[in-house]
């Protein structure tokens, strides 16, 4: 199961993991045979949003209304459910039915920790700094490609991750079939993994930095094991997705098309501009709290146009005030990605109905040595706004390079040693 923001590597990575898995059927902390379910991390009428995702679930030959959502009854009726109500779940033997794999964050999300599935979380694949959740997924099962200390990912992409688990499967084949295999890589989960990988690191550019050697190493896997002769193209795709031969078969993507086609999507500016202010807000939404006290709470939304479009939105202060309210935070921050003339240029607009919150997490940003790597600088310094009692500061951020992975961590700082004194 991905994060809550329900992004094409959340989604992605859970389907092809649990995949994968489903070639070795045990679970990760015993020998038994389960059933590998991947679900969806977001509710099933919020992925119409996801424009690049369907797009490439269309691409590979799968139906959106066929997988599995977070809010879908058979879920939460049949998943989600303690083994015995009786049972005694501080008992640090007890191993329960339902295993939880967390892809694309390391902290089960507070709404089924409250449920007491904090237990359940029995392995961890992703690549933002380690949360410190869930001490007792150590080991191979706890896989967090983040340098806490350099606080940058050592991968682009969790599907990267997710790939490197198939090499590892791959490998053992090969030295089970004597040092040989004509197994080809399945070509539809193959392309799952790809377009994403080719997403998340914009298609290995140098200039966002976000691709790493063992991004490159996953996207040359995918390429040469697959076995792409037997992929169907669908009467949908588009002509100039995939190198074909003369007869038709299938060689191999046309990567630059398909990085193309998927980033298209994903960053359309009529798409985002038509878009109502609420599902802006909620289409890449991450919510964090203080692990101490649980006093104080912020969110994160990551919206693909500038933050003087989105605040142009009709009633933008009064919806992001109620959304605000909705999450019960303290504080939203907005996170904007603009590219102009292929150079990704990135801002940070801070509401919240405590004035002096927003001045001091502002103040932190921009004057702390320990975020100045961020290169954030106030552009605009809002008071009240819409009649509403919500205060506002825009900050312009110089290091393009540093994504909600860069910023959370600092704010989740902040917010652990803020006495608001």
């Amino acid at each position: 199961m991905g994060n809550e923001a329900g992004d094409a590597d959340s989604i992605v990575s859970a389907l092809c993991l649990a995949y994968i898995k489903s070639f070795n059927a045990t679970t990760p902390s015993n020998s038994g045979s389960c059933i590998h379910v991947p679900i969806v991390s977001i509710p099933r009428e919020d992925m119409a949003l996801r424009r690049d995702v369907l797009n490439l679930l269309e691409l590979a030959g799968i139906e959106k209304d066929d997988l599995l959502y977070i809010n879908d009854p058979i879920v939460s009726a049949n998943l989600f459910v303690k083994d015995d109500a009786a049972q005694d779940y501080t008992n640090e033997s007890y191993t329960p039915k339902l295993q939880i794999t967390l892809v694309d964050h390391n902290k089960l999300r507070s709404s089924l920790r409250e449920q007491k599935f904090y237990r359940n979380v029995v392995e961890i694949l992703d690549h933002h700094v380690d949360e410190l959740a869930h001490a007792g997924v150590t080991g191979d099962s706890r896989q967090v490609a983040f340098d806490a200390k350099e606080s940058k990912a050592l991968v682009g992409s969790t599907c990267t991750l997710v790939t490197e688990c198939y090499m590892r499967y791959y490998e053992a084949e090969i030295n089970k079939g004597g040092g040989s295999t004509t197994k080809g890589i399945d070509s539809n989960m193959a392309l799952l993994l790809l377009g994403v990988i080719l997403l998340d690191t914009n298609d290995m550019s140098t200039q966002s930095g976000k691709g790493t050697p063992r991004d490159s190493r996953a996207i040359q896997f995918l390429m040469d094991r697959t076995d792409w002769n037997h992929f169907d193209i669908l009467d949908a795709t588009p002509t100039n997705m995939f190198v074909t031969d003369s007869d038709g078969a299938v060689r191999t993507p046309n990567r630059p098309n398909l990085y193309a086609y998927l980033h298209t999507a994903k960053f359309d500016a009529k798409f985002w501009n038509d878009m109502t202010t609420k599902d802006a807000l909620r289409i890449d939404y991450k919510q964090y709290e203080d692990g101490a006290t649980q006093k104080l709470s912020f969110g994160l939304s990551s919206v693909l146009l500038p933050i003087s479009n989105i605040v142009n939105k009709k009633e933008f202060y009064k919806t992001a005030a109620n959304f605000t309210m909705e999450q019960n935070i303290d504080m939203l921050g907005i996170m904007s990605l603009d590219i102009k003339n292929g150079t990704p240029q990135r801002e940070l607009l801070l509401l919240s109905s405590n004035q002096q919150l927003v001045i001091d997490v502002t103040e932190y940003l921009t004057h702390d040595p320990s975020t100045s790597f961020l290169k954030l600088s106030t552009k605009m310094q809002g008071g009240m706004v819409d009649s509403e009692c919500y205060f506002s500061r825009q900050l312009s951020q110089g290091n393009s390079k540093g994504s909600r992975k860069q910023v959370a961590p600092v704010l989740q700082q902040f917010f652990a040693d803020y006495t608001g004194e």
